[in-house]
């Protein structure tokens, strides 16, 4: 499997999983039924050995908690990292209230992370089919936050060394 193949996986799985989609179950007006959460996503490739992991366990950086890759995986070589982008029709409803979270960005957060964790295991299952070793740390038993803002910039830490900076 190369880099097309796994971005390729990644695209139809976005386009075509019924959980990228509120269903009537989910919804919590009729207005959002069938409602497509995130839009094409943006992946890149760094190696798991690129000195930028290592920096981030500087106390000026994440700290010496941060787990660099060759740690969460030693026979690491690719670190893979993905945007979702929400949908226009998240973004849209989400300006139409400054003061409150709009039904549209409600279900973007909820069950934009519930697709997210199954977009990563079928990434995840699609490696390991072909054979690649893979983790997704955010969902090892090893993963532990305390302070959501450092687990935040702990989850972007791999968008920036695979190129994906200001995100």
């Amino acid at each position: 499997m190369n880099r097309q193949d796994l971005i390729k996986a990644a695209e139809d799985f976005v386009e075509n999983s019924k959980y990228n989609y509120i269903g009537k179950k989910e919804a919590i007006s009729e207005d959002v039924i069938g409602m497509k959460i995130f839009e094409k996503p943006i992946l890149a490739f760094g190696s798991a050995s690129d000195e930028y992991f290592l920096l981030l366990k500087k106390p000026y950086a994440v700290g010496k908690h941060f787990v660099a890759p060759k740690e969460w995986l030693p026979n690491s070589k690719t670190v893979i990292s993905f945007f979702l982008p929400f949908s226009e029709t998240v973004r849209k409803g989400n300006k139409r209230d400054m003061l409150w979270p709009s039904r549209e960005w409600l279900h973007g957060r909820i069950e934009g992370q519930n697709f997210l964790n199954k977009l990563c295991n079928h990434l995840k299952s699609k490696l390991m089919e072909e054979g690649y070793d893979s983790v997704v740390p955010s969902l090892d038993e090893r993963f532990w936050s305390v302070n959501l803002k450092v687990v935040h910039y702990i989850l972007n830490c791999p968008l920036q060394a695979t190129g994906l900076r200001g995100m």
